[in-house]
């Protein structure tokens, strides 16, 4: 088995202690799982940004859109 350190923030551990406490998840593992998928669809910026263009490689930078792809 591997070992594994993370530094949570201090609302992924309170909602860690939340599952593993008042949720009854005992393994320490799915707790993690369960507090994770929580934080991130709860989860916001906080600082806004332009979204990426229609068609983006994370390699190359922005692409143009070839007007076949906007019919």
């Amino acid at each position: 088995m591997q070992t594994i350190t993370l530094n949570l923030p201090q609302s992924l551990r309170a909602q860690l202690q939340i599952f593993q406490s008042d949720r009854g998840i005992e393994q320490p593992e799915s707790a993690i799982v369960k507090a994770l998928e929580n934080y991130f669809q709860t989860w916001t910026p906080t600082q806004k940004k332009d979204p990426l263009p229609t068609m983006y490689d994370a390699e190359d930078g922005p692409c143009e859109v070839i007007n076949s792809f906007r019919e």
